[in-house]
């Protein structure tokens, strides 16, 4: 476990002490530090055919939906999998929750139209979205 590891596991426990919803802390930022962070994760949507959506998470407005199947596109079959396996979760449930609360997370991470500038600020600011 590498030390920003360490620092979310801990933050994780400082934000909740439901060990649920420490796990989906720790999945997420897993997620996101297997993908390249947030602009990894942004990119392989752009590159999937995706770009008007991530455009519209990133402006003010309105956020373009995803479909569940969306989430397979962007991931392959294999990704999926992979990450229903971490989630502990069938692979239908991780494609639409992903599909449902990812355009609104990167919405709130970016309220003036733009991500924070560096991963330490965008992870507080993330972390702010589960204690409301």
């Amino acid at each position: 476990m590498g030390i920003l590891d360490s620092i979310a596991s801990s933050v994780a426990r400082q934000v909740s002490d439901d060990p649920a919803k420490q796990a989906q802390i720790l999945l997420g930022w897993k997620l996101l530090r297997d993908y390249g962070g947030v602009d990894g994760l942004l990119e392989r949507f752009r590159s999937s055919g995706f770009s008007a959506q991530v455009d519209s998470w990133l402006a003010v407005g309105d956020n373009i939906a995803l479909k569940p199947e969306d989430i397979r596109t962007v991931f392959g079959a294999e990704g999926v999998t992979k990450m229903a396996s971490e989630f502990e979760l069938p692979e239908s449930q991780v494609m639409s929750r992903m599909a449902k609360h990812l355009p609104l997370v990167i919405d709130k991470l970016s309220p003036d139209g733009k991500l924070p500038g560096n991963q330490a600020a965008m992870l507080m600011q993330g972390l702010r979205l589960f204690k409301s």
